[in-house]
């Protein structure tokens, strides 16, 4: 069947290089779609920053599109204004108006953003971003921070977190998108 083809493909040609980043980073890791990638670590460590700066370049560099669910970058002007920074490389007071129109053009045609009005559930979130599947030809997903959705518990919340991973990871497979979730640590002691 399908698998025995897959399984032939993989011997002849090795398996799937994927989206790698540039740099060191990029001898360690490949990005495929169909997967999820985690990214925790305490808040204000640069998560998200770093997240930006990934994706920026995998844009230019695979021509990708994606979408952000992203509140915490609200407003998105001020989440624009960055990603303008890093695609540049300056500040954008810094930028004369070619520069900024082809940031613009850049962008718009790569970059959007996922906030659904029915509310911030998953099932919503996914909705939202299997339109913009079909709409706009998105390869990747944010889902910056998770603690921001709207969650669902009618579980334990260690069941709710796996059904939630299972359910995106579903949707990856089934839409070939690749989805980027930041987390926070709820309980973060220190000096231990």
């Amino acid at each position: 069947g399908d698998h025995w083809a897959g399984l032939l493909e993989i011997l002849k040609n090795g398996f799937p290089k994927g989206w790698k980043p540039r740099g060191q980073l990029g001898d360690h890791i490949s990005i495929h779609p169909g997967y999820t990638t985690i990214m925790v670590g305490i808040p204000g460590s640069g998560k998200s920053e770093i997240l930006d700066q990934i994706l920026i370049q995998l844009s230019i560099d695979y021509n990708l599109r994606g979408g952000y669910f992203s509140p915490e970058n609200r407003p998105t002007e001020l989440h624009l204004l960055k990603l303008i920074e890093k695609l540049v490389g300056r500040s954008v007071w810094r930028c004369d108006k070619n520069i900024l129109e082809n940031a613009r053009n850049f962008l718009e045609d790569r970059f959007f953003w996922i906030y659904p009005n029915e509310g911030y559930d998953l099932d919503n979130i996914l909705e939202k971003v299997r339109q913009s599947v079909l709409r706009y030809g998105i390869n990747w997903f944010v889902i910056d921070p998770w603690n921001k959705l709207e969650h669902q518990y009618t579980q334990s919340e260690t069941k709710y977190i796996s059904e939630s991973l299972d359910k995106i990871a579903n949707f990856n497979h089934k839409n070939g998108t690749h989805c980027f979730i930041v987390a926070h640590p709820t309980k973060m002691r220190l000096n231990q």
